[in-house]
This record gives structure tokens, C-alpha cells and sequence, in this order.
């Protein structure tokens, strides 16, 4: 179980507002690597003439990387320091942004995706080992839900200002990690290795905790949560909602693609806000009883999606899709911080990071087959089908930290 470190700063200090902003900023990079895309990659392919499964890639080669190079920067982050992986990763995030400047083929877009996506792969599980490292009890669950609250922030905004660049010129979309200066910034001058406590585990040591640790039951469901979850978002809700609103819409509205986005921005908003009371959501229903109503939320959503006869009604589940969310994926961050023991916290978070790097990566490719075999409607019930399923898991696990 995680504590945390003496030599840590008071929570009020000014100290306490750098780490904060540390943790923030880079959470909106991990933002920016991919909420950013969907204007850009329209963009793309009318400057480059090409089809949309091409521009895809762009998505592809960018997340790649994560679920090679997350867990070995995970190891390295805990035994070297958290700033000494996290600044650099930021600065060659930003290098990437900088390189898209001066793209002029989609091969060479490509490259500096692919860079991007190097820089950006120890972010989304290094942001929240960081809250687990100086927060503990109650605070760290207040600090994952806000913490959660500014990415649904930035995947709700990044889109539209993405839009804009793109009306300027295609490239500066991709120049948007450039902001990835400020927050190494941020994390050079707020975060100290000296506040973690130090650890003396021999590597074999090391591992060995690390496996005893994948092996207990709470933390497998734990993981298997975040595998379902994302494979849930990338699914049938990115992936197959806009279907519906075609469906719903008259052939050729031109308002389509803003329609689609309004959707999907209510799911974030609706996620920002939940994650901004989560403690006391925690504090009222405990943390299994957020994960018990998260899959509950998850099928009564998808299987919603499938029953709103007009495109207005699709904001009902998609509101209930986004409390699902704040129930499920910071509760989840803040139990993975707490089963981790400080010498071991960034190598876990970097598993649960790379299990949703795999659910983001499966999901449309699973529902895909779904599709084609089932069509739309199959697509929805299945996954609300295994939603239910994880009840009985999540029901029967026992978590320490319950109020």
C-alpha cells in the first residue's frame, strides 16, 4: 500500500502548485497526441490526396510505440527517477512538433508521428505514478479525478483548436507537441526524485515484486477493466456512434462531422465534471461500488445507443457513457497507485497504461469483425454484452482502501 514520502511538500505549498502543474500539463500532452487528429487527418488527405484507411495510419504509428516502449520506461523510471525519464520524453515529444513544421510528404508526416509517439509513450502512465508518488488516501483519489477532469478537458478542446490550425495550414496540428516544452518545464522545476523514497531492490528484487503484484486477483481485474474499458471507447463509441448519427441524419447534411464531434464532446464534458467529485463519490459508494455502476453504465449507454430514435436523444447515453468513465478510469489509476509499492509504482501504471494502449488498439478491430458479420446492432449489444460481464468480477474482488 502506497504512503507518502516524508520529504514530500505540504499539499498548500507553492512547491505543491508546481507539481500540480506538472501533472497537468503533462496530462494535456497525452491529449494532444490523439484527440488533436481527427481535423488534421481530414486535412491530410486533401492536401496529399489520399483515402482515409491511409490517413488512419497516422493513428496507428503513433500509439505503436506506447505498447512497446511503456513498461521498459516504466522500469527505467523507477529506477532512475521520474524526471529523468519524463524530460526527455517530453522535449523529443515537442522535437516531433517541431520536425511536422517542416513536413512536406506524408512520409515524412509519418516520421514525425512516429517521433511523437516515442516521446509520448511514457506520459499517459508517468502523469499518474507522479499523483500516487505525493498523494495517498482520499487526496490521491480527489487528485486522479481532476487529474482525469483536464484530460476530458483537453480531448473536448484539442479537436477545436486543431480545426482551426488545420484551416491555416495542415501541418500545424501536428506542430501542437511543441507545448511539450512548457510542461518539461514544469516537471524540471516542481518534481524532485528526492521526494519518492529511494529504493535499494536488487533488479531481481525488483521483478520479483513486480510479479507478485501481477498475480493477485485485484490487480488482474483491475487490468482488465482498463482493457475493456478503452476497447469500449474505441469501439462502439468512436468508432461506431457516427454511424448512428448518419443513420439518424438526412442524406447529406452537411453538419454531420460537427454533430458527431458535439457528441463526443458531451461524453467529455460529461467525464470532466463527474471527475471533479469523484472522492466524494468514492467516500459515499466506495471504490468497488464505482466499478460495479461503471459497467452497469457502460452497457445501459452502448445498448442506448442503439434504441434513441433521433440524433438529440443520442446525448442521453452519451452523458451516461461519460459518468462511466469518471466512475471507471481514474477510480481504476487510483487503486493500480495504491496496490504499487513506491519502488514499483511507475512499472505498474506503465502496465495499466499499456493494457489500455491494447484495448484503444483491439477495440475497433474486434468490434470491426462484430460489424461485419452482426452489423451496428451487433456492434452495441456485444458490447454492452461484456460490460455485464465484468460484474461479477468486479463484484466479488475486495479492495483494501474502502471508507
Amino acid at each position: 500500500m502506497s504512503n507518502s514520502n516524508a520529504n514530500s511538500p505540504q499539499a498548500n505549498s507553492p512547491r505543491m502548485s508546481l507539481v500540480l502543474s506538472a501533472i497537468y500539463s503533462t496530462t494535456l500532452m497525452t491529449a494532444v497526441g490523439t484527440s488533436a487528429m481527427p481535423p488534421a487527418l481530414r486535412a491530410v488527405e486533401q492536401t496529399f490526396g489520399i483515402a482515409p484507411n491511409q490517413s488512419g495510419a497516422l493513428l496507428m504509428i503513433f500509439t505503436l510505440p506506447g505498447i512497446v516502449l511503456t513498461p521498459l520506461l516504466g522500469v527505467l523510471a523507477d529506477r532512475l527517477g521520474r524526471k529523468k525519464v519524463l524530460v526527455p520524453s517530453l522535449l523529443l515529444f515537442a522535437l516531433g512538433g517541431a520536425l511536422a513544421i517542416y513536413a512536406d510528404t506524408f512520409s515524412a508526416i509519418m516520421l514525425c508521428r512516429f517521433i511523437q509517439g516515442v516521446g509520448a509513450a511514457a506520459l499517459g502512465a508517468l502523469n499518474v505514478a507522479l499523483v500516487g508518488d505525493y498523494y495517498s488516501g482520499m487526496r490521491r483519489t480527489k487528485i486522479m479525478g481532476l487529474n482525469n477532469s483536464v484530460l476530458s478537458v483537453g480531448t473536448a478542446v484539442f479537436p477545436v483548436i486543431s480545426g482551426a490550425l488545420a484551416a491555416i495550414a495542415w501541418q500545424y496540428p501536428f506542430a501542437l507537441p511543441l507545448f511539450g516544452v512548457i510542461a518539461a518545464v514544469f516537471v524540471l522545476i516542481g518534481i524532485h526524485d528526492s521526494d519518492r523514497p529511494a529504493t535499494h531492490a536488487t533488479l531481481g528484487e525488483y521483478f520479483a515484486a513486480i510479479r507478485a503484484a501481477l498475480r493477485s486477483r485485484e490487480l488482474v481485474v483491475l487490468l482488465v477493466m482498463t482493457l475493456v474499458s478503452f476497447a469500449l471507447l474505441f469501439g462502439p463509441f468512436l468508432n461506431y456512434l457516427q454511424h448512428s448519427v448518419k443513420m439518424l441524419l438526412p442524406d447529406g447534411d452537411p453538419t454531420v462531422f460537427k454533430k458527431i464531434g458535439l457528441l463526443v464532446s458531451s461524453m467529455s464534458v460529461t467525464t470532466a465534471a463527474a471527475g471533479i467529485i469523484l472522492d466524494r463519490l468514492v467516500a459515499r459508494f466506495t471504490h468497488r461500488g464505482l466499478l460495479i455502476a461503471s459497467c452497469v453504465l457502460y452497457a445501459a449507454s452502448i445498448l442506448g445507443f442503439s434504441l434513441m430514435p433521433s440524433y438529440a436523444l443520442l446525448f442521453i447515453p452519451a452523458v451516461v457513457f461519460g459518468i462511466a468513465q469518471a466512475c471507471n478510469q481514474p477510480n481504476v489509476q487510483s487503486l493500480v497507485a495504491l496496490f504499487a509499492p513506491a519502488g514499483e509504482r511507475a512499472a505498474m501504471m506503465s502496465v495499466n497504461r499499456t493494457v489500455a494502449l491494447l484495448g484503444q488498439t483491439l477495440g475497433p478491430q474486434l468490434f470491426g469483425l462484430v460489424f461485419a458479420s452482426a452489423g451496428l446492432n451487433g456492434v452495441y449489444y456485444t458490447g454492452a454484452a461484456v460490460a455485464l460481464m465484468l460484474l461479477l468480477p468486479v463484484a466479488f474482488t475486495r479492495y483494501h482502501e474502502e471508507p
